[in-house]
């Protein structure tokens, strides 16, 4: 309930509130969990750039409800998750090379999920799920890991050819003995 721009602290709970005062305003805040979901701009520990998608479940604490719209207003998403979010992932991007980001994708999304947890509740938002829906890198370097991928590959088949060469040499010289 809203007063003059006076912000009530005790919420309305769900369901039918009744308030006798006609000079109150009602603000409604919906404290279902709601999905926010953004794309992000990070670098790596080797100066890679990261673009994540990152999917976020959060709802706002019915009971802090009313020191949110206070405090920070019903753009909170912009205001509060999106920059949270973005200092967050830079952090955590920030200390992986960028060939390790996603090998180690399930305890870099533990440790956003953490730290951005942490961070909303000091605003009245509580994170349910943090998910990193998709990691890319700037195309040139994507060509490049691409590229070592099919060298490696190459190699891998020399390798395996000389091997069988070796073999058959051992098998035409143990023939050859044996006639």
């Amino acid at each position: 309930k809203v007063l003059f721009g006076g912000v009530d602290p005790a919420p309305l709970r769900e369901g039918l509130n009744v308030v006798w005062n006609p000079l109150y305003d009602v603000v409604e805040m919906d404290t279902r969990v709601l999905k926010h979901t953004a794309k992000y701009d990070a670098a790596s520990k080797d100066l890679q750039a990261v673009h994540v998608d990152m999917v976020l479940n959060y709802r706002v604490i019915a009971d802090r409800a009313p020191e949110v719209y206070r405090g920070i207003g019903l753009g909170f998403s912009s205001v509060i998750i999106d920059p949270a979010a973005q200092e967050v992932l830079k952090a955590q991007t920030a200390t992986h090379n960028a060939a390790e980001i996603l090998l180690k994708r399930p305890a870099i999304k533990s440790d956003v999920q953490k730290e951005l947890t942490a961070w909303l509740a000091k605003y009245g938002i509580e994170l349910k799920e943090a998910a990193l829906a998709n990691i890319r890198f700037d195309p040139a370097y994507e060509k490049a890991v691409e590229a070592k991928q099919i060298e490696e590959q190459k190699a891998e088949q020399k390798r395996y050819e000389l091997i069988q060469a070796q073999r058959q040499a051992e098998i035409a010289a143990a023939q050859a003995k044996g006639k």
